[in-house]
């Protein structure tokens, strides 16, 4: 079911229009075209790209119009779902073909009639996708009630916390394994997460305690992080000098960062907060490769499953190494040729490693379909729900979040809880809604590196994650409740508070990065020196 991605390497660069858009009845509108009550269904580029969030939008102002010729030269419009005098069921078919003089829809009223299907498509309205907005915003709400609720669910029993103390030592490992035997609890709700999440009878989900704290993971971790960070950086910029030593190379380091991703993920989601500033192809790489290890951990995964996650993530981009520099550093907004290039970097990248190396099926899968979407609507191959793999379902989340969280042309970074938010908002549209969820609660609302406000108008960074009070995490305290910085930060458990303190500090909110002059930057490199 998942082959059709893998099978055709040669897409025509030249295809500046999308054949499964036409074949849904989909017509192409140059931007400057656009009028009231036209139904735009698709774009010309993603719908990321562009500060629409939900796809679909009914055209209902001046100002909507202006926002899509802002973002794109051409948009597809839905017949069926325009209203107005503009409602036609369908355009002749010649007005279907892209051309220099692209149709504009007014001219195609006098097509004639044919009668509408049984049951047509739901017009989106603005005031629709604020309602879907608002869905989504108290399903988000619903969450941070849950994870505000302590979770003693896979909390180790004391035996348990012994066995995994004695685990972390060298050579107990495997002894120790042996004597263990899994929670009964624990093994009934990772099994219950294996059916919601529709895995594939071949993954067998199991836990992952934390078996050091993240002080003690730090200095590993740095470390793994820099040499995967060197191998990505050089085999990307050279993806054909001496790639088969390279790929070798990167089989190793993603065998260590799975390692400290088991021991604790908080360290490597420390190091990626840290390189946030790396908006290049392989910063970008690397942390889509945390995020992934992050979410198959937490959901279960085996290591070998969790290396698979971190290869794709490492090597999902190789394939921009063979598209024009001049049209990947572009600053401004993409033509649609430039577009339909860079869409081709799927298929490049998966020729590249096919003829230098060996990759398992779900490492082809997640890098073929991290573009694709629940809905349909995504590239190559427009694959629907049920047709992509688990892979691809977590690599097109961790790839979007990781672009949503870093300065882009057309856009300025969100914070981690608005990221968040906005994959709420395209959970079951364009992502797995249940996955969506797990990743939510994976990296926390509060993700590792996150400015928050306090309710005593302090301002601190989120240092580590607390596994049972997930809304408690350790802080590091940096200002005074008038937000002048402390001399010294304050390091402080928000789940083992003083007793005697009169009002508990909680978190009310987290801050854009930089929020009052602070360098949240500079606070995590000296806590990761330290």
């Amino acid at each position: 079911m998942f082959d059709r991605c893998l099978i055709d390497l040669r897409p025509d660069v030249n295809a500046v229009v999308s054949p499964d858009k036409q074949n849904d009845g989909l017509v192409p509108v140059p931007a400057g075209a656009l009028q009231i009550g036209m139904f735009v269904a698709a774009l010309d580029r993603p719908w990321l790209d562009t500060p629409f969030a939900m796809q679909g939008l009914l055209i209902e102002s001046v100002k909507d119009i202006a926002q899509m010729r802002q973002y794109c030269q051409y948009v597809y419009i839905d017949p069926l779902r325009t209203v107005g005098p503009l409602a036609v069921r369908y355009l002749p078919p010649g007005s279907r073909k892209l051309n220099e003089s692209a149709p504009q829809a007014s001219a195609a009223a006098a097509a004639p009639e044919t009668s509408p299907p049984e049951t047509s498509p739901p017009r989106i309205t603005t005031a629709a996708l604020q309602t879907q907005r608002a869905v989504a915003h108290q399903r988000f709400e619903q969450l941070k009630a849950a994870l505000a609720l302590p979770d003693y669910s896979r909390s180790p029993s004391l035996m348990q916390r012994v066995f995994n103390n004695f685990r972390s030592m060298p050579g107990a490992a495997s002894w120790l394994e042996s004597l263990h035997k899994p929670d009964p609890k624990i093994e009934q709700e990772l099994e219950q997460l294996a059916r919601t999440l529709e895995l594939p009878p071949g993954i067998r989900l199991t836990f992952h305690p934390d078996l050091v704290s993240v002080e003690r993971e730090l200095q590993a971790a740095r470390v793994v992080y820099a040499q995967t960070l060197q191998v990505v950086d050089v085999l990307l910029k050279d993806a054909r000098a001496g790639l088969p030593e390279r790929l070798e190379q990167l089989n190793g380091v993603v065998v260590q960062m799975v390692e400290s991703a088991i021991r604790n993920p908080d360290a490597l989601l420390w190091l990626s907060r840290l390189r946030r500033q790396d908006t290049n192809t392989y910063g970008h790489c690397m942390r889509v490769a945390v995020y992934m290890m992050t979410l198959g951990r937490h959901l279960g995964f085996s290591s070998q499953q969790l290396e698979q996650l971190c290869t794709i993530g490492l090597l999902l981009d190789i394939g921009k190494l063979r598209l024009p520099r001049e049209v990947l550093q572009k600053p401004g907004r993409l033509s649609l040729e430039e577009f339909a290039l860079v869409k081709q970097h799927v298929h490049l990248g998966l020729q590249e490693l096919a003829l230098h190396g060996t990759f398992s099926q779900e490492v082809e899968l997640g890098i073929a379909q991290h573009h694709e979407r629940e809905n349909g609507q995504g590239y190559p191959c427009g694959l629907g729900a049920g047709e992509i793999s688990v892979y691809g379902r977590i690599a097109a989340i961790a790839d979007t979040y990781a672009a949503l969280t870093c300065e882009r042309p057309y856009a300025e970074a969100l914070s981690s809880h608005d990221a968040l938010q906005t994959l709420y908002e395209w959970a079951g549209i364009q992502f797995h809604a249940p996955l969506v969820e797990q990743f939510a609660r994976a990296l926390n609302i509060f993700p590792v590196g996150t400015l928050v406000e306090l309710n005593s108008g302090e301002v601190a960074v989120v240092c580590t994650h607390n596994r049972e009070h997930h809304l408690q995490p350790r802080i590091l305290i940096l200002t005074e409740p008038d937000k002048t910085p402390l001399d010294e930060p304050c390091a402080i458990d928000l789940a083992q508070q003083d007793s005697r303190r009169a009002q508990p500090l909680h978190i009310v909110h987290d801050l854009p990065p930089e929020s009052y002059g602070l360098s949240v930057h500079d606070y995590l490199r000296d806590q990761e020196e330290g």
